[in-house]
Protein backbone atom coordinates (compact mmCIF):
# COMPACT_ATOMS: atom_id res chain seq x y z
CA UNK A 1 0.00 0.00 0.00
CA UNK A 2 1.35 3.41 -0.96
CA UNK A 3 1.47 6.22 1.60
CA UNK A 4 1.09 9.96 1.07
CA UNK A 5 1.92 11.24 4.54
CA UNK A 6 1.38 14.90 3.69
CA UNK A 7 -0.92 16.61 1.20
CA UNK A 8 -3.61 19.30 1.01
CA UNK A 9 -6.74 17.96 -0.68
CA UNK A 10 -8.65 21.16 0.06
CA UNK A 11 -6.11 23.30 -1.81
CA UNK A 12 -6.35 21.33 -5.05
CA UNK A 13 -8.15 22.87 -8.00
CA UNK A 14 -9.54 19.45 -8.94
CA UNK A 15 -12.34 17.94 -6.90
CA UNK A 16 -11.57 15.64 -3.98
CA UNK A 17 -13.15 12.76 -5.93
CA UNK A 18 -10.60 13.34 -8.72
CA UNK A 19 -7.63 13.81 -6.41
CA UNK A 20 -8.10 10.94 -3.95
CA UNK A 21 -6.70 7.62 -5.12
CA UNK A 22 -8.03 4.51 -3.41
CA UNK A 23 -4.62 2.87 -3.77
CA UNK A 24 -2.93 5.33 -1.40
CA UNK A 25 -3.29 5.95 2.32
CA UNK A 26 -3.48 9.74 2.55
CA UNK A 27 -2.93 12.18 5.40
CA UNK A 28 -4.42 15.50 4.37
CA UNK A 29 -3.22 18.45 6.45
CA UNK A 30 -5.20 21.48 7.54
CA UNK A 31 -3.68 24.96 7.49
CA UNK A 32 -6.27 27.03 9.39
CA UNK A 33 -9.70 26.66 10.96
CA UNK A 34 -11.61 26.65 7.67
CA UNK A 35 -9.19 24.18 6.15
CA UNK A 36 -9.31 21.95 9.24
CA UNK A 37 -13.08 21.62 8.87
CA UNK A 38 -12.71 20.56 5.24
CA UNK A 39 -9.99 18.08 6.17
CA UNK A 40 -12.30 16.38 8.66
CA UNK A 41 -15.02 16.10 6.03
CA UNK A 42 -12.66 14.35 3.60
CA UNK A 43 -11.60 11.84 6.26
CA UNK A 44 -15.27 11.09 6.83
CA UNK A 45 -16.04 10.61 3.13
CA UNK A 46 -13.00 8.61 2.01
CA UNK A 47 -11.97 5.48 3.97
CA UNK A 48 -8.29 5.79 2.96
CA UNK A 49 -7.98 9.47 3.99
CA UNK A 50 -6.70 10.45 7.43
CA UNK A 51 -6.96 13.92 8.94
CA UNK A 52 -4.24 16.10 10.45
CA UNK A 53 -5.37 19.45 11.84
CA UNK A 54 -3.05 22.41 12.26
CA UNK A 55 -2.17 26.03 11.65
CA UNK A 56 0.28 26.78 8.87
CA UNK A 57 3.18 28.95 10.11
CA UNK A 58 2.42 31.94 7.88
CA UNK A 59 -1.28 31.79 8.80
CA UNK A 60 -0.27 32.09 12.44
CA UNK A 61 0.98 35.60 11.65
CA UNK A 62 -2.52 36.78 10.77
CA UNK A 63 -4.25 34.88 13.56
CA UNK A 64 -5.46 36.87 16.56
CA UNK A 65 -5.22 35.47 20.07
CA UNK A 66 -8.89 34.53 19.76
CA UNK A 67 -8.27 32.82 16.41
CA UNK A 68 -5.46 30.72 17.87
CA UNK A 69 -7.59 29.72 20.84
CA UNK A 70 -10.39 28.71 18.46
CA UNK A 71 -8.05 26.55 16.34
CA UNK A 72 -6.65 24.82 19.42
CA UNK A 73 -10.14 24.25 20.83
CA UNK A 74 -11.34 22.79 17.53
CA UNK A 75 -8.40 20.40 17.32
CA UNK A 76 -8.89 19.23 20.89
CA UNK A 77 -12.61 18.71 20.34
CA UNK A 78 -11.85 16.48 17.34
CA UNK A 79 -8.80 14.67 18.72
CA UNK A 80 -10.40 11.25 18.27
CA UNK A 81 -10.96 11.91 14.56
CA UNK A 82 -7.37 12.80 13.67
CA UNK A 83 -4.04 11.02 13.38
CA UNK A 84 -1.75 14.04 13.83
CA UNK A 85 -1.38 17.75 14.38
CA UNK A 86 -0.22 19.36 11.17
CA UNK A 87 0.71 21.28 9.31
CA UNK A 88 2.48 23.33 11.96
CA UNK A 89 5.95 24.75 12.42
CA UNK A 90 8.10 27.74 11.53
CA UNK A 91 8.77 29.47 8.20
CA UNK A 92 11.59 32.00 7.95
CA UNK A 93 11.57 31.91 4.14
CA UNK A 94 8.39 33.94 3.71
CA UNK A 95 8.47 35.54 7.16
CA UNK A 96 11.52 37.73 7.86
CA UNK A 97 10.14 40.41 10.18
CA UNK A 98 11.45 39.83 13.73
CA UNK A 99 8.08 40.42 15.44
CA UNK A 100 6.28 38.12 13.02
CA UNK A 101 8.94 35.44 13.44
CA UNK A 102 8.45 35.62 17.19
CA UNK A 103 4.69 35.22 16.73
CA UNK A 104 5.24 32.16 14.55
CA UNK A 105 7.42 30.53 17.19
CA UNK A 106 4.91 31.31 19.95
CA UNK A 107 2.09 29.66 17.97
CA UNK A 108 4.27 26.62 17.25
CA UNK A 109 5.01 26.22 20.94
CA UNK A 110 1.28 26.14 21.66
CA UNK A 111 0.80 23.45 19.03
CA UNK A 112 3.53 21.34 20.60
CA UNK A 113 1.90 21.73 24.01
CA UNK A 114 -1.40 20.64 22.47
CA UNK A 115 0.20 17.62 20.78
CA UNK A 116 1.67 16.54 24.10
CA UNK A 117 -1.69 16.98 25.79
CA UNK A 118 -3.73 14.93 23.31
CA UNK A 119 -0.86 12.57 22.44
CA UNK A 120 -0.79 13.11 18.68
CA UNK A 121 2.26 13.16 16.37
CA UNK A 122 3.44 16.48 14.95
CA UNK A 123 3.86 17.12 11.22
CA UNK A 124 6.38 19.94 11.09
CA UNK A 125 7.17 22.61 8.50
CA UNK A 126 10.63 24.17 9.02
CA UNK A 127 11.50 26.10 5.87
CA UNK A 128 14.71 28.09 6.36
CA UNK A 129 14.11 27.66 10.09
CA UNK A 130 15.56 24.25 10.93
CA UNK A 131 17.61 25.33 13.94
CA UNK A 132 14.71 27.29 15.41
CA UNK A 133 12.30 24.40 14.85
CA UNK A 134 14.64 21.85 16.39
CA UNK A 135 15.16 24.10 19.40
CA UNK A 136 11.43 24.49 20.05
CA UNK A 137 10.81 20.78 19.41
CA UNK A 138 12.92 19.84 22.42
CA UNK A 139 9.69 20.00 24.43
CA UNK A 140 7.84 17.54 22.16
CA UNK A 141 6.94 14.25 23.82
CA UNK A 142 5.24 12.75 20.78
CA UNK A 143 6.51 11.40 17.44
CA UNK A 144 7.75 14.14 15.13
CA UNK A 145 7.60 14.02 11.33
CA UNK A 146 9.74 16.59 9.56
CA UNK A 147 7.89 17.59 6.37
CA UNK A 148 9.91 18.41 3.23
CA UNK A 149 13.03 18.56 5.37
CA UNK A 150 16.17 20.02 3.76
CA UNK A 151 18.37 20.59 6.79
CA UNK A 152 22.13 20.14 6.67
CA UNK A 153 24.02 17.04 7.84
CA UNK A 154 24.33 18.16 11.48
CA UNK A 155 20.66 19.13 11.70
CA UNK A 156 19.62 15.85 10.12
CA UNK A 157 21.79 13.90 12.56
CA UNK A 158 20.28 15.76 15.51
CA UNK A 159 16.74 15.06 14.31
CA UNK A 160 17.56 11.39 13.77
CA UNK A 161 19.14 11.16 17.21
CA UNK A 162 15.82 12.32 18.67
CA UNK A 163 13.95 9.63 16.73
CA UNK A 164 12.23 11.92 14.25
CA UNK A 165 10.88 10.76 10.90
CA UNK A 166 11.23 12.55 7.56
CA UNK A 167 8.84 12.87 4.63
CA UNK A 168 10.31 12.72 1.15
CA UNK A 169 8.28 14.46 -1.59
CA UNK A 170 7.42 12.80 -4.89
CA UNK A 171 9.89 15.06 -6.74
CA UNK A 172 12.73 14.77 -4.21
CA UNK A 173 15.41 13.85 -6.76
CA UNK A 174 14.93 17.23 -8.47
CA UNK A 175 15.73 19.22 -5.31
CA UNK A 176 19.23 19.07 -3.87
CA UNK A 177 18.21 19.47 -0.22
CA UNK A 178 15.48 16.82 -0.35
CA UNK A 179 17.77 14.40 -2.18
CA UNK A 180 20.42 14.78 0.50
CA UNK A 181 17.84 14.00 3.18
CA UNK A 182 16.76 10.89 1.30
CA UNK A 183 20.37 9.77 1.08
CA UNK A 184 21.26 10.49 4.72
CA UNK A 185 18.20 9.06 6.43
CA UNK A 186 17.76 5.26 6.69
CA UNK A 187 14.69 3.79 5.02
CA UNK A 188 13.09 2.85 8.35
CA UNK A 189 12.79 6.54 9.23
CA UNK A 190 11.33 7.79 5.96
CA UNK A 191 7.81 8.44 4.74
CA UNK A 192 6.68 9.46 1.26
CA UNK A 193 4.55 12.53 0.56
CA UNK A 194 3.33 14.67 -2.32
CA UNK A 195 2.54 18.00 -0.64
CA UNK A 196 -0.23 17.99 -3.26
CA UNK A 197 -1.14 20.18 -5.06
CA UNK A 198 2.47 21.40 -4.87
CA UNK A 199 5.85 19.83 -5.75
CA UNK A 200 4.56 17.74 -8.66
CA UNK A 201 7.09 15.35 -10.21
CA UNK A 202 5.22 15.54 -13.52
CA UNK A 203 3.37 18.21 -15.48
CA UNK A 204 0.03 19.25 -14.00
CA UNK A 205 -1.50 19.29 -10.55
CA UNK A 206 0.18 16.96 -8.08
CA UNK A 207 -1.89 14.05 -6.74
CA UNK A 208 -1.37 11.43 -4.05
CA UNK A 209 -0.89 8.65 -6.59
CA UNK A 210 2.38 10.36 -7.56
CA UNK A 211 4.10 9.05 -4.43
CA UNK A 212 5.00 6.09 -6.62
CA UNK A 213 7.66 8.28 -8.21
CA UNK A 214 9.27 8.79 -4.81
CA UNK A 215 9.19 5.03 -4.23
CA UNK A 216 10.87 4.39 -7.59
CA UNK A 217 13.67 6.88 -6.94
CA UNK A 218 14.15 5.75 -3.32
CA UNK A 219 14.53 2.17 -4.57
CA UNK A 220 17.33 3.33 -6.88
CA UNK A 221 18.97 5.44 -4.19
CA UNK A 222 18.83 2.77 -1.48
CA UNK A 223 19.58 -0.14 -3.87
CA UNK A 224 16.33 -1.87 -2.94
CA UNK A 225 13.40 -3.23 -4.89
CA UNK A 226 10.32 -1.07 -5.39
CA UNK A 227 8.24 -3.52 -3.34
CA UNK A 228 10.64 -3.52 -0.38
CA UNK A 229 10.66 0.27 -0.25
CA UNK A 230 6.88 0.42 -0.50
CA UNK A 231 6.49 -2.15 2.28
CA UNK A 232 8.97 -0.39 4.57
CA UNK A 233 7.30 3.01 4.11
CA UNK A 234 3.96 1.41 4.95
CA UNK A 235 5.44 -0.21 8.07
CA UNK A 236 6.87 3.15 9.14
CA UNK A 237 3.45 4.74 8.67
CA UNK A 238 1.74 2.05 10.74
CA UNK A 239 4.31 2.35 13.51
CA UNK A 240 3.67 6.08 13.90
CA UNK A 241 -0.02 6.49 13.16
CA UNK A 242 -1.80 3.19 13.76
CA UNK A 243 -2.06 3.52 17.54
Amino acid sequence: MLVDAHCHIDLCKSSAQEVVSGEVIIITNGVDLKSNKKVLSYAKIFPNVRAALGLYPTHAIDASVEDLVEVIKFIEQNKKKIVAIGEVGIDFYHITDAKEMKKEVAAFKKMITLANKINKPLIVHSRKATDAALDVLKTAKVPVIMHCFDGNELQTHEAMKRGYYFTIPANFWTRKGFKKTARRVPIDRLLTETDSPYLSPIEGENRSENVRYAIEKLAELKDMTYRKVEDQIYQNFMKIFNK
